[in-house]
């Protein structure tokens, strides 16, 4: 994946992404921020993910996943490296689904907040998206797909652990978001702010268009 910004060109960055025999992820280098992701699994359920430094090999971050008995994501616990270099629990997030297993909300607890979503569902895709901050509403998502089959679903190379867009139907093509509060705001040149999302022949994203970023996409086989 290789992010470029139309803006400030030195903020160009590029991602390398490496599968284990499985397909899975196993590894993502960011080189622009000299840190790599490390994900581990058991029983084919993610495990762990880690960021590391490249700089020093330091761990920064882990993420553990635990799951229901219907082997749905319950909870994931974010560990990072504090001021005084001890690894502490910096947030934990949950989730809730319906009777039917679709995501209804996931609610993240910090230590002195907390941040909730909300998912609207219609036809097997999730069209809204309410974002709540101190039980605040804070901003809404609306979101477009086309008839065609979500790529990531049955695909072992995108991540299947907790991005709500691996569970629509369909694949997204447009999204919307409207901030309601000042200190929400993603980008101060939109709000809204927009964003769309292009495919090739064989169903595969190869274009993101932010409002002030383009994200191209490319693919290799080994």
């Amino acid at each position: 994946m290789e992010y470029i910004d139309r803006l400030q060109s030195q903020f160009n960055n590029t991602f390398e992404f490496y599968y284990d025999e499985y397909g899975r992820e196993k590894e993502i280098i960011d080189n622009f921020n000299q840190q790599y992701y490390s994900y581990s699994y058991k029983n084919n359920q993610l495990q762990t993910i880690e960021k590391i430094s490249t700089k020093n090999n330091k761990l920064k971050e882990k993420r553990e996943f635990e799951y229901d008995n219907k082997n749905k994501i319950k909870t994931v616990y974010v560990w990072v490296l504090n001021q005084d270099s001890i690894y502490a629990l910096n947030n934990d997030i949950h989730f809730t689904y319906s009777n039917t297993g679709r995501l209804t909300e996931t609610q993240t607890y910090h230590s002195n907040s907390s941040f909730k979503e909300i998912y609207t569902w219609q036809n097997s895709d999730i069209v809204e998206i309410k974002e709540y901050n101190n039980n605040k509403l804070w901003s809404v998502t609306t979101l477009k797909y086309d008839n065609k089959p979500n790529f990531k679903t049955n695909s072992a190379f995108f991540d299947q652990y907790y991005d709500h867009l691996n569970l629509n139907a369909h694949n997204l093509i447009y999204w919307e978001v409207d901030n309601l509060e000042r200190n929400a705001i993603i980008d101060y040149y939109c709000n809204p702010c927009q964003y769309d999302i292009f495919y090739n022949g064989n169903n595969l994203p190869v274009q993101i268009i932010q409002p002030r970023h383009i994200i191209n996409i490319k693919y290799e086989k080994f």
